[in-house]
């Protein structure tokens, strides 16, 4: 599923900019909540080290995109977006520590329709489909051996989210966006170790779901909307 979607996604990369009637820069960084409670808990290891720490409940990301415009009120394009995700932990009796950098890499086909336009105001109806890779690694700062490891592990993703513009110059405007994202990877692995949970000793999904919000500018360069946001 996961390479027919990133076909998909390089199609339509491939195809837009030929058949847009405008086209938008998209920059924008933001706030997202994670599910990875049970890291956060304690019900997870790695290799006997928990990852146990609530900054892992939330973190910030940065993103890049391009939208092209179709029709008069849709537009549809890609995106790229980092969830930065961090932290440290301990285990008893023996003593490791270490620290985690879970970074999660989105790379999606994103769409919106514009429901409100008044003067330099509009509302747009946002939507996200595509992949979640995660990056990072696993470092082991104290204990009798090393734990050291890279992650690797991907997963489907989809956005739902409103957001509102403001035309500042021509075309192109600020916009605050908020929402909700479901992104799951059903199988980490760290450094070829699969991220086990301790009840069971089963793979743990991790979950970067949850709430986001965004702020950011978007800068339209062609086109003959006639500075249409």
């Amino acid at each position: 599923i996961m390479a027919r979607l990133s076909l998909v996604i390089l199609a339509v990369c491939l195809a837009l900019p030929a058949s847009a009637t405008e086209q938008w820069l998209i920059i924008h960084g933001g706030a997202n909540q994670y599910g990875l409670e049970d890291i956060t808990n304690g019900d997870t290891t790695y290799r006997g080290m928990d990852l146990e720490d609530d900054s892992l409940n939330s973190g910030s990301s940065f993103g890049i995109g391009a939208e092209f415009g179709i029709g008069d009120a849709w537009t549809l394009g890609f995106a790229y977006e980092r969830l930065l995700a961090s932290t440290t932990g301990g285990s008893e009796p023996d003593g490791v520590a270490g620290e985690a950098d879970l970074p999660l890499h989105l790379f999606k086909i994103i769409a919106s329709r514009r429901v409100l336009a008044r003067n330099r105001l509009a509302v747009r109806l946002r939507t996200g489909l595509g992949l979640g890779r995660i990056g990072g690694e696993v470092e082991a700062t104290s204990g009798p051996y090393s734990r050291d490891g890279s992650l690797d592990g991907a997963g489907l993703l989809l956005e739902l989210g409103i957001s509102g513009e403001y035309a500042v110059i021509g075309r192109t405007s600020l916009f605050a966006t908020a929402g909700l994202r479901a992104a799951t990877l059903d199988e980490v692995t760290v450094g070829g170790w699969t991220l086990e949970r301790d009840q069971d000793g089963q793979p743990e999904s991790l979950d970067y779901g949850g709430v986001f919000a965004r702020i950011g500018v978007r800068i339209g360069f062609v086109g003959n909307g006639g500075g249409r946001i």
